[in-house]
Parts: C-alpha cells; sequence; structure tokens
C-alpha cells in the first residue's frame, strides 16, 4: 500500500519567515477577459531568499507567510533515507537575525499532479 503524507506549515511564529525581496512576482494579465474584471496570473521569479527573526540555526523546516516551506539538508537526507518521493525541489536562502545566510535549505516545490 502507498502512503501520503500532507505537511502544513508551522503554527509557531518561531518557525515563519518573511520574503527578503522587495517584489518577488511577476503578474500576467490574461488577454481573454481584458475589460471584465481581468484575471492574473501571479508567479515568484527567481529562488525563495528568506528571514527569520532569531538566530537558531537548528531548525529542521521553516515555513513561510506565502511561499510554502523551506527545508534543511538533513531533514530532506532523512527523507532519502526513509524512500520519501514525489517532491521537487528549489534552492533557497535563509538570512538569520544576526546577518549570517544559509544556503543550507531547500525550496519544497509544488508538484504537477499526473
Amino acid at each position: 500500500m502507498i502512503e501520503y503524507f500532507r505537511l502544513n506549515g508551522a503554527d509557531s511564529q518561531h518557525l515563519l519567515a518573511s520574503d527578503t525581496r522587495e517584489n518577488p512576482y511577476e503578474v500576467s494579465l490574461c488577454p481573454v477577459t481584458e475589460g471584465m474584471g481581468q484575471h492574473r496570473s501571479i508567479r515568484r521569479v527567481g529562488n525563495l531568499a528568506l528571514a527569520v527573526k532569531h538566530s537558531k540555526r537548528n531548525h529542521w523546516l521553516i515555513s513561510t507567510w506565502l511561499d510554502g516551506m523551506v527545508f534543511r539538508a538533513r531533514l530532506l537526507e532523512e527523507f532519502e533515507k526513509r524512500g520519501f518521493t514525489g517532491y521537487r525541489l528549489r534552492p533557497a536562502t535563509v538570512r538569520f537575525r544576526d546577518g549570517y545566510l544559509s544556503h543550507d535549505y531547500s525550496e519544497l516545490a509544488s508538484c504537477p499532479v499526473g
């Protein structure tokens, strides 16, 4: 039997991060609905760059306000050891309150169904 897991964001404010870039999104307007409350497509451009309000570097998982989660390399190693599949990763950076910039995290990217 195949097991499925659903990951939810953290409830703790301590594990929530904010995007460090001014405007990381690109907005595309739908030409078909022009003049009718035009539909928009919004996507983030580039890799996720986050900032947290603490300097504790031992968290394996950090949630974002809008963009999902980032995972520390140690957690991803554990995923691999346990045979977890069905996810894609994108590079991410996390800046801690003391200024340290970590490249030890990856964003869990959404996977197309099908």
